[in-house]
């Protein structure tokens, strides 16, 4: 029996590599979400921690988010460099970004917990929603195939690059 291809043509990006899965793209904004919050918070001018305030409980908590959302941000990095003349430090970066991502929703899980638990803060239906966000999103990075399949594909090394054609001049 011929083996059925588990992906098709339009599962590929221009370097025939697996393209990255929504799943993925939707757990990198989710750890970036942080960054989002602090940058528009310094650059507001009235009262600075108000936007802070109204999504982490504790002043602390918007940096150690922050913190565990630093491996998705090199996971980005990685994507966005992820063509055939790329180094060994990206091609690393890229082969490693499904741990990567892992690691950093499990920061995020814990900042996410560390008022509740620590300082006893009330578990509000905001907190509790990111918490199950975050299980969701870890359950996909440890089950799919398709991501993990992502993260093994980068594109070949080009060993005769094609020369560049210069434009002719008219």
């Amino acid at each position: 029996m011929a083996d059925i291809p588990r992906y098709g043509p339009t599962d590929y990006d221009d370097n025939a590599c697996l393209s990255v899965p929504w799943m993925t793209w939707l757990t990198i904004a989710f750890l970036l979400r942080p960054a989002v919050v602090f940058i528009a918070s310094v650059v507001k001018r009235g009262d600075r921690f108000a936007l802070m305030n109204l999504f982490y409980d504790h002043p602390g908590q918007v940096l150690w988010t922050l913190a565990a959302g630093l491996p998705a941000l090199l996971v980005l990095i990685a994507w966005w460099r992820r063509r055939p003349d790329a180094g060994p430090t990206i091609r690393q970066l890229w082969r490693q970004g499904r741990i990567l991502l892992i690691v950093s929703l499990l920061g995020n899980f814990v900042m996410l917990l560390w008022p509740v638990v620590v300082l006893h803060y009330r578990l509000d239906i905001q907190t509790s929603g990111q918490l199950i966000l975050c299980g969701i999103l870890l359950y996909y990075q440890l089950r799919s195939r398709r991501n993990a399949d992502a993260f093994k594909d980068f594109p070949a090394i080009e060993l005769h690059p094609q020369p560049q054609q210069e434009n002719p001049k008219i």
